[in-house]
C-alpha cells in the first residue's frame, strides 16, 4: 500500500492507495495553540497507526516549499523530517516531488491555487471528490489538503510510468 501525504501542522491530507485505487482517506488535524513539537508528535503517532493498519510500504510527499518565509518553513521542515525518520524506522520507502511539479501536473501551471487543485481533482476523480464532500470535508477543513495529496500520488504514479517506458 502507498500513502500520499500533503503534510501540514494544521491539516495533513492522507490518502491510502492500493494498485492505483483509493482505499481510504483522512485529514489529521492539530490545534494551532499547541506547541509545534506536540503537534508533530500527534501527527506522527496518527501516521504510525495508519501505516500499521494498512501495511503501508511506501510514502510519497511534497518537498519543502523553501520559497516561503523561514518562520513557516521551519516547523514544516521538522514535520517533514519526522515523517522521513518514521519511514526509516519502519523500513518504508520514501519519495518526494517538488510542490511546483505537483501543481503543474494537476493544473498545467506550477503556481496553482488551492481552488485550482480542487477543481482539477473534481475533473480527474469526481467520485473521490464526492466521497470527500460526503465525509464533511470542505475547502478549508480538509478538501484542499486531500486534493493536494491526490495530486502528489498522481505525479508519483506518472513518474513511475515514465521510468518503465
Amino acid at each position: 500500500m502507498i500513502m500520499s501525504i500533503d503534510q501540514s501542522l494544521s491539516a495533513s491530507g492522507v490518502i491510502i492507495w492500493d494498485k492505483g485505487k483509493v482505499v481510504n482517506f483522512t485529514v489529521i488535524k492539530t490545534p494551532p495553540k499547541e506547541e509545534v513539537i506536540i503537534r508533530i508528535h500527534k501527527i506522527r503517532r496518527e501516521l504510525n497507526f495508519i501505516i500499521r493498519e494498512y501495511n503501508v510500504t511506501h510514502i510519497v510527499i511534497e518537498s519543502l516549499p523553501f520559497g516561503l518565509n523561514s518562520t513557516s518553513v521551519r516547523p514544516l521542515a521538522a514535520l517533514w523530517y519526522f515523517i522521513q525518520d518514521l519511514c526509516m524506522r519502519e523500513c518504508i520507502t520514501f519519495s518526494e516531488s517538488h510542490v511546483t511539479r505537483v501543481k503543474k501536473n494537476a493544473t498545467g501551471k506550477g503556481n496553482a491555487k488551492k481552488q485550482d487543485m480542487i477543481e482539477a481533482m473534481l475533473l480527474d476523480a469526481p467520485e473521490l471528490h464526492a466521497n470527500i464532500l460526503a465525509k464533511g470535508y470542505k475547502k478549508t477543513t480538509g478538501l484542499a489538503d486531500l486534493a493536494d495529496s491526490y495530486w502528489i500520488y498522481k505525479l508519483y504514479e506518472k513518474e513511475i510510468d515514465d521510468e518503465t517506458k
